[in-house]
């Protein structure tokens, strides 16, 4: 079982450098403070709460969750001082959705955070329900545009009605699931699918991770939170297993790209392509300017056919 304290794992000293590489890794606005002494404190913190997720069994995982989900936007309240929606544009950040996403679809997302990709969704024809984990982020919110509703992320049809949605959609959830739970997941959204519905996911890929609290620190791997960091092949056959059928992978420009140039691959020859190039790349040492160019991007983004 992994925990934090693997490999001798120790957090390095708090350097000026890496306050920089965590304000850019949480987009934390301008107006707010960062000092070393809070990334102490977030580091500790992650590292205790990532011990208790993967020593966590089946029968408290759901408790722990919330517990531990709970305790790190408690503690560390300047986590909720990103950049404001009017920092970003909306349609730069989600348009592409809207081209994967049939007009008039029932969307369910799963781990919707502040909510933002579902109310974009559903002021723009496909109506969205928001989920989390816990009644105080998840539950009903007062002058909300989408409707929320409460999941533990991993038996997601013991929350919902089977059959009930054209698609599930999550973004940046998997690697926030225990390892062990992933299959189960998958197995929920196939279930709250109608025939021919889609999972449509993105999570980071572990080639060009980690993707976690562990980039600020520049740790070769995931040690934080995000309890697995994943490959195309892998959730694949995790979709597959769950009794998916075609998988289509997604590519999506950086903001600055599609800013001026407005474009998106998809497709099964893509899926095959990238976990060809996984299959070659295997546990080669490659430096990660030449990963990125053979794997398009930063993420797993993959739809999943019912």
């Amino acid at each position: 079982m992994k925990s934090a304290a693997d490999d001798d794992f120790r957090i390095p000293t708090i350097t000026g450098e890496i306050i920089d590489r965590y304000r850019q890794n949480y987009g934390l606005a301008s107006t707010v403070t960062v000092t070393a002494q809070m990334v102490q404190q977030h580091a500790e913190l992650e590292q205790r709460l990532t011990e208790q997720l993967m020593n966590s069994q089946p029968d408290n995982r759901t408790a722990v969750w919330v517990e531990s989900y709970d305790r790190l936007y408690r503690d560390l309240p300047w986590l909720a001082g990103t950049s404001s929606p009017g920092d970003t544009n909306a349609d730069l950040e989600f348009s592409h959705f809207l081209k994967l996403i049939p007009p008039g679809s029932s969307v369910i997302e799963i781990g919707s955070g502040a909510g933002s990709l579902s109310r974009y969704l559903s002021e723009h024809g496909r109506p969205c329900v928001a989920t989390d984990i816990t009644e105080e982020r998840g539950g009903t919110r007062t002058g909300d545009s989408v409707e929320w509703h409460v999941t533990d992320g991993v038996n997601l049809d013991n929350y919902e009605e089977g059959r009930r949605y054209d698609v599930v959609l999550s973004t940046q959830v998997i690697e926030h699931l225990h390892p062990d739970d992933v299959q189960r997941h998958f197995r929920g959204a196939f279930e709250l699918l109608k025939p021919g519905g889609l999972y449509v996911f993105n999570t980071p890929h572990v080639f060009l991770g980690p993707a976690d609290l562990s980039r600020v620190f520049a740790y070769d791997r995931a040690r934080f939170m995000h309890l697995k960091e994943y490959t195309h092949a892998e959730l694949g056959t995790s979709a597959r297993r769950a009794g998916f059928g075609r998988l289509r992978a997604v590519y999506v420009p950086p903001i600055p790209v599609r800013a001026k140039l407005p474009f998106m691959l998809r497709g099964r020859w893509l899926y095959r392509y990238l976990t060809v190039m996984e299959r070659l790349i295997g546990g080669k040492r490659v430096p990660k300017p030449i990963l990125r160019a053979l794997l398009f991007h930063c993420d797993v983004f993959v739809i999943a056919v019912k």
